[in-house]
């Protein structure tokens, strides 16, 4: 009997029955297109998760994970992979198609078939690849799909409310082949190759985890007032902006100056803006951690805060007196029982007396 193989990227959002992107749609796409009976559901586990085992996120960064798991999240890789395939199982049955074993398996790596090509005689053209693919060798047949929601809102539910887990998740995705090799170390590879192509200096710069929280990571103002200018720079239009554009016909829109007026920058929109006002204990609105601080100033700041004993940052966006967009990062370590609002005030008169100046 058939097996059914769970395959993905990681995508921390994926949901069992909540909307398109869920295993419920999966399921049901399934039966649409003939899937009946399935002697076991594999599971498709391409990290190695005990590389990312020193993060301090409580929750096992496995190859295949599901929202639900913030409230209520599996001890380890095992239960992770039991419950994930448990929760497909039930799906699948609830829309019909039968399944034989609960214990879910593993899926073997996927490998697409290269039929090979035979050797050319002498002095003639290269021969057609065989096109014939022996059964053992013929690829996984799709029969069914699902796309997560744009990368800009799970940013902004990254990092407005500064949500540590989440942005340990996305680091994740970047170990999962093929460009990365499974491994933490390997996303954080991607991560350095990244910066140094956009010209990020890296000297003096380490990279210990997704959220910052590990107290070995060093970063510098310098390297991240780089990253901020070209994450200004390049066109990420969110979709709201793009489409505004094509309608009136006017591209120049799109270009950074003008997407950062009008609030079309999806990056730069994801981060958290000073001064809204709400007090909300998940700092889920859209001042995120920023909303109480800079209230009353009339200033134009988006920034990412970060926090720690003894340590406090921000870095980001504020429009100058001259109607100019000024990148900026501070960057403050000092002792452990060093006061956070004490270091938070000094961050507010620098961000300040920036946009006054310029």
């Amino acid at each position: 009997m058939k097996a059914v193989t769970l395959r993905g990227s990681g995508d921390p959002t994926l949901s069992v029955s909540g909307g398109g992107y869920s295993l419920r749609s999966l399921a049901r796409q399934a039966y649409a297109r003939g899937l009946r009976e399935v002697g076991e559901v594999r599971l498709d586990e391409t990290l190695d998760t005990a590389s990312f085992a020193s993060l301090i996120v409580g929750v096992p960064l496995t190859g295949l994970r599901l929202e639900g798991w913030r409230d209520e999240p599996p001890p380890g890789a095992a239960q992770a992979h039991a419950r994930l395939g448990a929760a497909l199982t039930a799906e699948l049955r609830r829309a019909g198609v039968q399944v034989a074993s609960d214990t879910p398996g593993r899926a073997a790596p996927f490998t697409p078939y290269l039929p090979p090509t035979p050797p050319a005689g002498a002095g003639e053209k290269p021969a057609e690849p065989e096109v014939f693919v022996p059964v053992a060798r013929r690829p996984e047949q799709g029969v069914a799909v699902v796309r997560s929601e744009s990368p800009q809102a799970v940013l902004a539910r990254t990092l407005r409310p500064s949500d540590n887990l989440l942005a340990e998740s996305l680091l994740a995705t970047l170990a999962h082949p093929p460009g990365g090799n499974g491994t933490l170390r390997g996303a954080l590879a991607r991560e350095r190759a990244f910066l140094r192509q956009i010209g990020v200096d890296l000297s003096g710069l380490k990279l210990a985890d997704g959220s910052g929280l590990s107290r070995d990571s060093r970063l510098s103002p310098r390297a991240l007032g780089t990253l901020l200018t070209v994450m200004h720079d390049l066109p990420y239009p969110t979709p709201a902006a793009q489409a505004a554009a094509l309608r009136a016909a006017q591209p120049a829109r799109l270009l950074p100056a003008a997407l950062y007026r009008s609030r079309g920058n999806a990056f730069i929109e994801a981060l958290p803006q000073a001064g809204t006002g709400e007090n909300v204990p998940a700092h889920d609105g859209r001042g995120g951690t920023l909303a109480l601080r800079m209230r009353g100033l009339n200033l134009d700041v988006r920034a990412k805060t970060g926090t720690l004993p003894g340590v406090s940052a921000l870095a980001g966006y504020v429009t100058g007196r001259s109607g100019r967009t000024l990148a900026f990062a501070v960057l403050m370590n000092g002792p452990e029982d060093t006061p956070i609002l004490t270091l938070r005030a000094v961050q507010d008169r620098v961000v300040q007396a920036m946009a006054q100046a310029h």
